[in-house]
């Protein structure tokens, strides 16, 4: 073989196929967005048909300019051939899961609207459990009083059956008793999970209104939005579950926190197959043909041939190889 040189034609075929492999991986990416290990995956087999794609390309050119006292000059022709007609099939036929990021992409306004609408629901459900911890805190607040309203009036049941005692300030017992409640519904990580539940939504709605963010966290966000809103709500009606008692009698009356969830179902949309579109059928075919850009522009082992570059490219493209004098060994064209 040549000793080969890196030009700019083989830095064009390089990126030719690390972006195609880039697009397929971010097409598997939106694919498998329900399979457990889904970048793993995507990334292997990303990395697997580029190199398919593009080594097919390179093996090609290497053959094309073998010397000829190392291998038959028609069996390496007919190699060569083999591998430029493996990448040409193997090429198309991965166009329209190369394609399927694009087919996604354009239907971005329509998946945005659905995805915002599922990501609000946690900042709403917070919003309607402060409603709901702070009402009920105005109750008890109301009870505890109207007891001591009904024992300065000579009804004390109600007074006892709160848990007062006479010698202490009522009014001291009232904040003991409502300060308890309070970190009840309101525990000591509750403003640390809603910092970070904050934090998230605004990066989820970062992503989805950036176009770059979006290229590459779209997935994470639709991945997670379900399990984080619904351990969240999991949360908060655990907190809501908790009942004042006293003696082992619960003497708060109150419902647990409720909040309805309704998800659009965005997922269909990235793991149902898209139909390729205009752009991205150029696009890989544009690829595609950078990525034999150092094939057709390779010169055959001049010893061999003793004729010019450029006529030999004509030569490869038209598909006719050259005949070999048996008894002198010239190649003939």
């Amino acid at each position: 073989m040549k000793q080969s040189k890196f030009s700019w034609l083989d830095a064009i075929t390089l990126g030719a196929v690390l972006l195609f492999g880039l697009f397929y991986f971010l097409s598997l990416n939106f694919l498998l967005l329900e399979n457990d290990g889904r970048i793993m995956e995507a990334m292997i087999k990303a990395i697997i048909v580029a190199l398919l794609v593009g080594g097919s390309a390179f093996v090609a050119k290497q053959l094309k300019t073998t010397e000829g006292r190392l291998l038959s000059f028609r069996f390496c022709y007919l190699l060569e051939l083999t591998f430029l007609m493996f990448f040409i099939i193997f090429s198309i036929s991965r166009i329209s899961e190369f394609s399927h990021f694009f087919g996604v992409f354009a239907k971005k306004d329509e998946i945005r609207k659905d995805v915002i609408s599922n990501i609000e629901q946690i900042e709403g459900m917070y919003a309607k459990y402060t409603e709901y911890a702070n009402l009920r805190i105005e109750k008890y607040n109301g009870q505890l009083r109207e007891a001591v309203d009904n024992k300065n009036r000579g009804f004390r049941s109600q007074y006892r059956e709160l848990g007062f005692q006479d010698n202490i300030n009522d009014n001291e017992q009232i904040n003991n008793k409502i300060r308890n409640l309070r970190f009840q519904l309101y525990p000591s990580n509750y403003d640390e999970k809603r910092s970070a539940d904050t934090l998230w939504h605004t990066k989820a709605r970062h992503t989805v209104d950036d176009w770059l963010e979006w290229t590459f966290g779209i997935v994470n966000v639709i991945s997670n939005v379900e399990n984080r809103t619904m351990d969240r709500l999991n949360e908060l009606t655990g907190y809501s579950e908790f009942r004042v008692k006293e003696n082992d009698k619960e003497v708060e009356i109150a419902d647990n926190f409720t909040y309805p969830l309704s998800f659009d179902n965005v997922k269909g949309m990235f793991t149902e197959k898209a139909t390729s579109t205009m752009f991205s059928v150029i696009f890989a075919l544009a690829l595609f043909a950078m990525m034999l850009l150092s094939y057709c522009f390779s010169e055959r082992d001049g010893k061999i041939l003793g004729k010019s570059r450029k006529f030999f490219v004509y030569k490869n493209i038209l598909f006719k190889p050259p005949s070999i004098n048996n008894q002198t060994g010239e190649v003939l064209l």
